[in-house]
């Protein structure tokens, strides 16, 4: 598969705290449902959805990520290959988007799927696979979502499905050979190295953003005037980011709500105590401790300790330094690294170990 560049579109210049949500790229919140529901202002009015085979009816709706910034190349690559699917008889195209907490791979799926949109006129769908502690749904609870989610009597190769959050290459597997879909986009925190072995899928694994992103990120929330007169500033705080889009979310709504605030004044305040200030007190979503919390969780107690001691080292982490934090033979770090099979667990992508 070739990825393709392309220059971003011009960033937009907020002038409130209105433009807060679209610049953030953050998915609208699901009802129980599955209906969209917009900010506190009020619900974002959704165009129709793909129509259906059936009578015209609208097909499911995703989501929208409103105002997405960065991940150009993996866009263009997940656009370009999910452009292959969609025809009757054939098995679905699939691809994997794997990476850390916070990396955007949900929000990455979403906008993809939504660039190709009439290509599958059934509709497309967002399906957890884990429930809110990380742990796996259950089987047949997921499956049965996903039937009433899918419209009947569409043709085979239709319609997308967007598998959230698996856990384990057997999750995606049941329904690869069951949905009759034309896509499937599967996001994780885990490598899933079986599946990639067995299904040969399109892989993208999400890192930390490039600098020049995450200084756009910034650019299209705070404005261009405000980023441009503290350029020194603004490379402080992409830093103590990590350049991982959660933690620059994070920062540019703090600062968005705070317009007079200098941003080297932020982010002397951040330094302070990292990262507990990469934190929205108004939603436990937007939390980078929390979200590594949530990742260390989802790991066996081994790896958890692992990760916690590997973390002391700064990101700065060799063979002999790594096998002197975990007080072992320099062959176990690297089997401690295949073990957790997660992108990003042995080298830097962000503040925090990957789940």
């Amino acid at each position: 598969m070739t990825l393709t560049s392309a220059s971003p579109a011009p960033a937009p210049t907020p002038k409130s705290p209105a433009s807060l949500a679209p610049a953030l790229s953050l998915p609208t919140p699901l009802s129980p449902q599955g209906s969209p529901h917009g900010s506190p202002g009020g619900p974002e009015e959704a165009p129709a959805g793909p129509r259906s085979a059936e009578g015209g009816r609208p097909g499911p709706r995703l989501p929208h990520v409103p105002g997405f910034t960065g991940r150009t190349r993996e866009t263009a690559a997940l656009v370009s290959h999910l452009g292959e699917g969609g025809r009757s008889g054939s098995a679905p195209v699939l691809a994997v988007v794997s990476g850390g907490p916070g990396m955007g791979k949900t929000a990455l799926a979403l906008h993809a799927a939504h660039l190709v949109t009439d290509r599958y006129p059934a509709g497309a769908v967002l399906l957890p696979l884990s429930a809110p502690d990380g742990t796996p749904r259950p089987a047949d609870e997921a499956a049965a979502e996903l039937r009433s989610l899918l419209p009947s009597g569409a043709a085979h190769g239709s319609s997308l499905v967007i598998l959230d959050d698996a856990v384990h290459p057997d999750q995606v597997r049941r329904f690869l050979d069951a949905t009759g879909c034309g896509a499937v986009v599967v996001t994780s925190r885990m490598g899933l190295a079986a599946l990639v072995a067995t299904h040969g899928p399109a892989v993208l694994q999400l890192g930390a953003l490039p600098p020049q992103e995450s200084r756009a990120l910034l650019t299209a929330v705070l404005g261009q005037e405000r980023v441009a007169a503290e350029s020194g500033a603004v490379h402080t705080l992409t830093e103590a980011c990590g350049h991982v889009p959660l933690a620059l979310r994070i920062v540019a709504a703090r600062l968005l709500t705070r317009p007079r605030m200098r941003l080297a004044d932020h982010a002397a305040w951040l330094l302070r105590d990292l990262p507990a200030r990469l934190a929205l007190p108004d939603d436990p979503r937007m939390s980078v401790p929390l979200a590594l919390d949530g990742a260390l969780r989802r790991l066996p107690a081994p790896l958890a300790d692992a990760h916690l001691r590997l973390a002391r080292l700064e990101g700065r982490i060799t063979a002999p330094d790594a096998a002197g934090v975990l007080s072992s033979p320099r062959r176990t770090p690297r089997r401690c690294s295949n073990g957790s099979s997660t992108p990003g667990s042995s080298r830097r992508t962000g503040p925090g170990p990957s789940a």
